[in-house]
């Protein structure tokens, strides 16, 4: 059976910036992470973990259901996931922007069916970036270092591949 794992980056307690005025910024990134934990923790046969900066873990665990693993982790980068997930003995990993409201359970789902054909998939965000990100276990040697955030993710994967 494939083990697969859904890592979500949690950015940090600070506020976000695509907050609507008058909403707290802090509350609003903490909200929308919520809501992406809970659609990780949806998706059948998918263990779902959650990325932190060191001293963070708190923070995060306040906002989860009991049972979420949580991994404090150096940078929010694909890398980091991918040996992350590689270490716990993972086939596929799929790092998740924690900033995505809304996300479909079955984005996700594409993410993880597509690894079985194909080594990297993104999952585009609008108008730039990336909501997810999957790599199949072991990486591959041509895997650039690339975040979900950058708004040239998928071109940088497809000059590299």
């Amino acid at each position: 059976m494939t083990r697969r794992c859904a890592l979500l980056l949690w950015a940090g307690s600070g506020p976000s910036t695509a907050a609507p005025p008058g909403i707290d910024g802090a509350a609003y990134a903490a909200a929308l992470f919520e809501d992406v934990a809970e659609v990780l923790q949806g998706l059948a046969g998918v263990d779902t973990l959650v990325g932190c900066a060191p001293g963070e873990s708190g923070n995060v665990r306040s906002l989860l259901w009991p049972g979420v693993g949580i991994v404090e982790m150096v940078g929010p980068s694909v890398r980091a996931v991918v040996g992350i997930a590689q270490e716990r003995g993972y086939d596929h990993a799929a790092a998740v922007a924690a900033d995505a409201p809304d996300l479909p359970t079955l984005v996700l789902a594409k993410v993880f069916q597509a690894l079985t054909r194909s080594p990297v998939v993104v999952a585009p965000a609008d108008p730039e970036g990336a909501v997810a990100m999957g790599v199949t276990l072991p990486a591959p040697s041509w895997l650039p270092p690339v975040d979900l955030d950058d708004p040239q993710v998928a071109d940088r994967l497809r000059a590299a591949a």
